[in-house]
């Protein structure tokens, strides 16, 4: 019989904590999932491995010679592979990560350029697509992460906040529009990410769900793929964008329009709940959550 390693080391950080909580805030996995995994492994050595009755579970006889015996054969394992990632020729991996394109800018510099450089024996594979897509993506395994602003079913993945900001529309400067409603800008030129106005869409549903059916029968003026080509865009037309008040401020050549409509944007990194995230997986997460805008 051969036992998963992974339950092993799962195993060995429960005992580590004393809680199956802590152990799980520690392997990014869910209390039950953690639960799950013991009583799997207590199930195939046939021994119970820790005394529950106690508020702070103990290692049993048997648990503390399945740790003495397991620490340092993990130990040796996670060693090794250590040597294997600092050596040239040690084999690369690949995560594929998904997000919009309208956050590309935000991300890739600020989590992925210091990432690359703590991990350069990972490959990162970049999927851009709208927030729909990306989640069915990714519960289907066709990717590993996935930047997601607006979740469909939320609760079937992982998920930790990485970062928030408040979004307007802008016009150029000296722009000189009628636009005073929403139904005034829905019949504008738009510049948005995506052919589908997923931008826009969004912004509509906010603060006037009917106006979003009418953007299915255009197509935007532009297509940008990011927050500074749509700077450039909108100086030059007079054309209307959505664009982050931190990132428009840096910007004099814009200003918002229909000022008062500010939209807040979350952006959760999520995963599935059955990975088990490796250690360069959970630094990425870390990254994430970390990440701050200026």
């Amino acid at each position: 019989m051969q036992v998963d390693p992974k339950k092993i080391a799962i195993f060995l950080e429960v005992a580590k904590e004393g809680s199956v909580t802590k152990a799980a805030e520690k392997l990014f996995r869910t209390q039950s999932a953690v639960t799950h995994q013991i009583r799997s492994l207590e199930t195939e050595l046939g021994v119970e491995l820790f005394d529950r009755q106690h508020r702070k579970i103990v290692l049993t006889k048997e648990g503390q010679r399945l740790k003495k015996q397991a620490e340092p054969i993990i130990h040796q394992l996670s060693d090794l592979c250590s040597q294997f990632l600092e050596s040239n020729e040690a084999v690369q991996e690949t995560i594929r990560v998904g997000l919009r394109q309208d956050i590309h800018s935000i991300v890739i510099p600020k989590v992925f350029e210091p990432f690359t450089e703590a991990y350069p024996n990972v490959r990162v594979e970049f999927v851009s697509s709208d927030d729909a897509t990306l989640e069915s993506m990714l519960g289907d395994h066709q990717i590993d992460f996935a930047f997601i602003v607006v979740f469909r079913d939320k609760q079937r993945f992982h998920s930790k906040s990485s970062f928030s900001y408040t979004e307007r529309v802008y016009c150029r400067r000296n722009c000189e529009t009628d636009v005073k409603t929403n139904e005034d800008l829905a019949d504008g030129k738009l510049i948005d990410f995506s052919p589908g106005f997923q931008c826009f869409k969004s912004y509509f549903q906010k603060f006037q769900p009917g106006l979003v059916k009418a953007l299915d029968q255009k197509k935007p003026r532009y297509t940008a793929p990011n927050h500074s080509v749509v700077v450039e865009l909108l100086k030059g037309s007079d054309s209307f964008g959505l664009l982050p008040d931190f990132f428009a401020s840096n910007h004099d050549d814009v200003r918002p329009l229909l000022a008062d409509q500010r939209m807040n944007v979350r952006v959760d990194l999520a995963w599935n709940k059955s990975d088990y995230l490796r250690q360069f997986e959970q630094d990425l997460v870390s990254m994430a959550e970390k990440l701050e805008l200026r």
